[in-house]
């Protein structure tokens, strides 16, 4: 080996080394605090899982175990509870539940899926380029908070970015490992959370239409192999959920919503969604450097990727232009077309003087500092663990038997967890303007007498949601008397009417 090539090469794997450990100082700061700053509602519906199943993992037999077992239960099923399980095994083997260590978890796969990311930016553009791609990829702000959360998405893009590793090696060597391999992760992808089936098969077709792929589809038995391995996983989960366990059953409904298409604030909510994610800057540079990817079966990959994604798009209208993390597989899309650009940058940047090229490298370096740095002031800004004590309080204001509708923050999941009591959820303004565009019929008097039929108690602790919805105000003032109240709650007596 050249002595240059070995100096470059200790180098490149000194940097790396340097950036995933900066990458994990970053997302370790504050983690003690309570899973609050990001999607908290998704967080505690992994936490209440993650607490059930370390219970039941435990053995133990008082009253904490049962209700968390209980509400474990009662949290829908969704997903295959992967991130859960792993959380509560942590849980075990520390010996108490701790909720840094799926935070922890999330934030290790997403370290660990820029590591087939710079191999695969490596391969295509340059080992500079690629410092860059990953760089972005573990200091945006927005993905150093995300990759924080308690939900299975930073295990998805690890498997997104381990099949578009897979894909583009099976494309060169043509081997059964790295068919199988493709399969495997690719079908892994899905199982994990099922959107992820768009970024699939949009590189998969990218594939195909590569090279004459498709004309050898049909001939080949490793693509049929990788095909089997790619959908098996999800089908078998479906089959589960559907049939045996019978919880996905439900997960379906109110989803699909065709009528969005037409109405233009459907694109500005979905652009706005994504600019959290990613700014239009960033955005148009991952394009562009899609595009300038020499390599004809690496771009279509990326490009059958970026057209899964508009096709999730559309099929999903109102997760998409509503829950931003639906976006975040666009961070792993961005930082490889990053790299392609910045491949032009260090050519352009080589051919001229020492200084320009030191300057180049220092106003990258600027850059994702004052990124990661944003970041940092983002989660020192606010404290959220002195919220569990109010949940407490909350908790403690019922006996185990009483039975609570509540318009509370998070579906009511602070309270459940940190109150230990599952209050019925009374629905927002929004749950009821998704079942109204379902062609669902909404009406005050029979949403109240379905929610509360048998309760005892209404809790209010989510003021702003409290005052849009004004006859719901107006009918608990009328009919029913307070128990109790302060500046942070009102709890009304459902068994107690007035006169």
């Amino acid at each position: 080996m050249p002595v240059a090539a070995h100096k470059k090469n200790i180098f490149y794997v000194l940097v790396v080394i340097l950036i995933l450990s900066v990458g994990l100082w970053i997302r370790v700061y504050d983690i003690s605090d309570a899973p609050l700053d990001f999607h908290p509602t998704r967080q505690l519906h992994s936490a209440l899982m993650a607490r059930g199943m370390y219970y039941q993992l435990s053995g133990a037999t008082g009253w904490q175990a049962q209700t968390a077992i209980q509400q474990w239960k009662l949290e829908g099923l969704i997903e295959p509870p992967v991130m859960e399980w792993l959380a509560a095994l942590g849980y075990w083997v520390s010996g108490a539940v701790d909720l840094r260590i799926p935070r922890l978890i999330a934030a290790f796969f997403w370290l660990l899926a820029a590591i087939p990311l710079l191999r695969v930016a490596e391969a295509e553009n340059d080992w500079k380029a690629a410092l860059v791609g990953a760089a972005f990829f573990l200091f945006y702000p927005y993905g150093i908070i995300a990759s924080r959360s308690f939900q299975p998405e930073t295990l998805l893009v690890l498997f997104l970015a381990l099949f578009l590793l897979a894909l583009l090696k099976w494309d060169k060597e043509r081997t059964w490992k790295w068919a199988v391999w493709a399969g495997l992760f690719g079908g892994l992808a899905i199982l994990i959370k099922t959107v992820a089936v768009f970024f699939v098969a949009g590189m998969w077709l990218g594939w195909l239409l590569s090279e004459n792929n498709w004309k050898k589809a049909f001939k080949d038995t490793k693509i049929w192999v990788t095909f089997i391995l790619t959908v098996l996983p999800y089908a078998l989960y479906l089959i589960y959920g559907l049939f045996i366990n019978k919880g996905l059953s439900g997960q379906f409904s109110l989803r699909f919503f065709p009528d969005m298409w037409k109405d233009i604030a459907f694109y500005l909510r979905w652009l706005s969604n994504v600019r959290r994610v990613v700014s239009v800057e960033w955005l148009a540079l991952g394009l562009l450097g899609t595009f300038l990817l020499d390599h004809r079966t690496a771009r279509n990959i990326l490009i059958g990727a970026w057209i899964g994604y508009i096709l999730l798009g559309f099929t999903l209208p109102h997760h998409i232009s509503t829950h931003d993390y639906y976006h975040l597989p666009l961070l792993l899309l961005v930082a490889f077309g990053v790299s392609g650009v910045f491949r032009f940058v260090f050519q352009h940047s080589e051919q001229r003087s020492r200084s320009l090229r030191w300057m180049v490298d220092a106003t990258i370096l600027f850059l994702f500092a004052v990124y990661a740095m944003d970041a940092r002031s983002e989660m020192k800004k606010v404290a959220y663990t002195p919220q569990i004590a109010f949940w407490e309080k909350m908790g403690a204001l019922f006996s185990a038997d009483d039975k609570v509708v509540a318009l509370s923050q998070d579906y009511g999941n602070r309270l459940a967890y940190w109150g230990w009591h599952t209050p019925r959820n009374w629905p927002s303004m929004d749950d009821i303007a998704l079942r109204q565009e379902a062609g669902q019929t909404v009406s005050l008097e029979d949403y109240f007498r379905d929610y509360t039929s048998g309760y005892d108690y209404f809790l209010i602790t989510d003021f702003e949601e409290y005052t849009r919805q004004p006859q719901l105000e107006q009918w608990l003032q009328t009919n029913f008397a307070t128990v109790s109240s302060d500046p942070a709650y009102i709890l009304y007596d459902l068994t107690a009417t007035k006169e």
